[in-house]
């Protein structure tokens, strides 16, 4: 940061000096020379840090910025998977708890998602409800096997406070 803050300024400087050397110079063949060696002390000035570049330090800052960039596709993948199950998981919660409300039912889901062993989208694969009373449960099973493709055996009900 100190090495671009230093630049920056020494960029800065020469840029004010050149104009105000331009705007001290008389009118004619002086005024384009003095413009010609500004525009080479503003280049020169701005391309200065390169002459002290070591190719060496280049080279590993290069590698480290590679692999740190190789492996920025797979933290991706995996934050969209993550991403991905918690929307899935959110909605199909979402789905039976509404369903329940439609049955004055007052419960808590819980969806347990499985990814196919091949790959792909998870899906809901088992539910845990925990619910006061057992008013609606038969409804509730067969709205989830119905429409989240859960099957009884994979539904586990609790009664809870």
């Amino acid at each position: 940061m100190d090495f671009l803050r230093r630049w920056l300024l020494s960029l800065c400087a020469a840029g004010l000096a050149a104009a105000l050397l331009e705007a001290l110079a008389p009118e004619g063949a002086a005024k384009r020379t003095l413009r010609l060696c500004a525009g080479a002390l503003l280049l020169l000035t701005m391309l200065g840090p390169l002459a002290g570049l070591n190719a060496e330090d280049f080279s590993m800052f290069l590698s480290r910025y590679t692999a740190s960039d190789a492996a920025l596709p797979t933290k991706l993948e995996q934050e969209n998977e993550r991403l991905s199950r918690m929307i899935i998981q959110d909605r199909a919660e979402a789905y039976i708890l509404d369903k329940a409300a439609q049955l004055n039912m007052n419960c808590q889901v819980s969806v347990q998602l499985k990814t196919p062993e091949e790959g792909g989208t998870p899906y809901p694969y088992a539910v845990t409800i925990t619910a006061r009373e057992a008013g609606g449960r038969q409804a509730l099973s067969a709205y989830i096997e119905e429409n989240l493709a859960i099957p009884a055996e994979r539904q586990t009900w609790q009664t809870g406070e």
